[in-house]
């Protein structure tokens, strides 16, 4: 039976250690990539927690970089393309 929550899944329970630490459940883990030393974020209000991995600005900037080589290369886009455009806008630009 799937118990849901402001439609979140229910996925188990925990016990809060003398340190504030608790375990999130493998599966959650294993669902959305926490791996073993991830940022997380947390926010809360009166009744909830939400606790979302962080993504440094580097990942990204690598993720955006994937999406936009992938779409340039669809397109026939070449590097040379992007220069030259690059060196037209400065020129404008002066």
């Amino acid at each position: 039976m799937v118990v849901s929550y402001n439609n979140m899944d229910y996925a188990g329970s925990g016990i809060v250690t003398r340190q504030g630490q608790i375990t999130i459940p493998k599966a959650i883990r294993k669902k959305i990539g926490i791996n073993i030393g991830a940022s997380l974020e947390f926010y809360f209000n009166d009744e909830l927690i939400i606790i979302k991995p962080k993504h440094e600005p580097k990942e990204i900037f690598l993720e955006l970089a994937t999406k936009t080589r992938k779409r340039f290369k669809k397109k026939g886009i070449k590097k040379s393309d992007i220069e030259k455009e690059i060196s037209t806008y400065r020129k404008r630009a002066k």
